[in-house]
This record gives structure tokens, sequence and C-alpha cells, in this order.
């Protein structure tokens, strides 16, 4: 089964090819659909806008590859609300967010037993994936240049997710099946934190912007790393993520282009992110 909009990833290649990382790793089959695929653009005010808080909604599809080889076809749409704070020279956001998608499971072709290939290959396919969560950030802001410019030197980012349908359940086969019985890994639950920097330029009309920013990570909670079918040290997915952002100030609405890479996965995507404040 394949998904036609995953026809899309040739409309964003130029903006992905310059945030690609190649992954060398051995197969895994039980990472969370979180993995790099947790952290996107939440628009905030500029410190010249002297706005003390905001609220935005946005909404963010990705779809892309997964596991090694890229075996796997994922689509994800993301949907999130968050509120947004400054003080002095600080901006920072807290959010909730929900997520619905498909992953197509490839059939693996790899050095194991019969069995354990059979058991993989019978439970592929398409598998439903839902998802919620919580998210937060806080980065110290430099303004430069006489439009309202302003650099968001270094931020920190955290996000807690938890997922559930028939990706997950696919997982736990895959688990019993390599006797993993540590029921930390197979926890549900996806906790990431991330380094960031952010370059926002504001047009000579200081009406519209363009935002650059960049996030890495790791997730804080390791997982279990298949190798050629058998179970061995436990793993921890690292993550980037490259978005570039188109703003409009007194309409408050953003649009963006987001690539991230990580881990045994690489999605691409767009989204858009709008203020729900009343205008006054």
């Amino acid at each position: 089964m394949q998904f036609p909009f995953f026809k899309l990833n040739s409309v964003l290649v130029g903006f992905s090819l310059s945030l690609v990382v190649i992954s060398c790793t051995p197969m895994s089959t039980l990472l969370s659909p979180y993995q790099a695929n947790t952290h996107f653009y939440k628009a905030q005010p500029l410190l010249a806008d002297s706005v003390k808080s905001k609220t935005y909604v946005s909404a963010a599809l990705s779809f892309g590859k997964a596991n090694e080889q890229n075996t796997d076809n994922v689509a994800q749409l993301h949907m999130n609300v968050h509120r947004t704070f400054s003080f002095q020279d600080f901006t920072g956001f807290v959010g909730a967010n929900v997520m619905a998608g498909m992953r197509n499971i490839g059939t693996a072709e790899w050095s194991a037993p019969a069995a354990t290939i059979d058991h993989y290959n019978s439970n592929a396919g398409a598998k439903s994936t839902f998802g919620t969560g919580i998210d937060a950030g806080l980065a110290i802001v430099v303004p430069f240049g006489k439009y309202s410019s302003e650099w968001r030197v270094l931020g920190v980012e955290t996000a807690i997710r938890t997922d559930f349908g028939g990706y997950r359940q696919f997982r736990k086969k895959q688990a019993h099946a390599y006797s993993i019985v540590n029921h930390n890994d197979l926890s549900p639950v996806f906790i990431s934190a991330g380094l960031s920097t952010e370059l926002v330029f504001c047009s000579h009309s200081q009406v519209t912007y363009t935002s650059i920013k960049a996030v890495a990570g790791y997730s804080m909670l390791k997982v279990p790393h298949i190798v050629t079918g058998s179970n061995t040290a436990p793993l921890r997915p690292s993550y980037f993520s490259g978005t570039l952002a188109l703003g409009n100030r007194k309409k408050d609405f953003i649009i963006f282009l987001h690539a991230n890479m990580g881990t045994y996965s690489s999605l691409q995507g767009f989204g858009f992110s709008r203020s729900i404040n009343r205008k006054k």
C-alpha cells in the first residue's frame, strides 16, 4: 500500500538536501513514531511587538521514510495549540499536541533466522498511529538591526508524547518476538529535549519576516536496539530539525517548511501557525 501524497517529497527536495543526515546504523523496529518528528515550529511574537503573551493554533504535515534502508513510508498530521510568553530578554512557549497518521511498514530482508523474518513480514503493512503530548521551550533573545530583527540565540525545547494505535501494537509484537521483557522498553512514552537557535529577519516594512531555525537533541529514554534479529544494548535516538518560516506580523499568520532527520527517520513537510487572540 502506498500513499499518493508521498510524491510531494519532490517539492521539498531542495530544502531537504541541505539538511540531510545519513544514518549507517543497523536495523531497529521499535522506535516511537515521534522519533525525529516531534519538534515543530512554534510561532512567537517578536520582542519589538511588546506582547507579553499570545495563543496560537498550528498544524503540520510530515511525510517521509523510516527504518534502515528507508523501508517504511510515514505520514503524520500534527495539531498544536501553544501559549507564548516573554519577559526581559527571554521568550518561550507551552503547548499541547495531538497526532494522527499512518506508517506503511515494508517487508525486511536481513540476516536472521527464517522464523524471525517471517514473523516480522507477516505483521508488516499499513498501521495507524495516534498520539497526544505536551511541549515547552525557552530562548534568550538578542535584537539586531533597525527593522526589529532578532536572534533567538540559544533555546531549550522539550516534549513529552505518548502513542497508541496499530503501529504501537506492531512494536509490542516485535518486542515479544525478540524476548524483550523490560517494561520500560515497551513504554509508549517518548520524551525528548534539544537545543535550538533561530534567526528572524524583518523586512524594511517591518510587517513580514523570515525565520530560519535549527533544533538538535536526543530522546531522553533509551529504546531496544534490534540488530540482525537479536536484542542488543539499548539505543538513545538523536534528531535534527530545520525550519524555514515566513510570517506576517499584522495578520499574525506564519507558514513554514520543515525537514526532520534522525536515527532511522527522515521526514519533510509543511505547516502553518496563527494567533487566535482577538484583535483590539
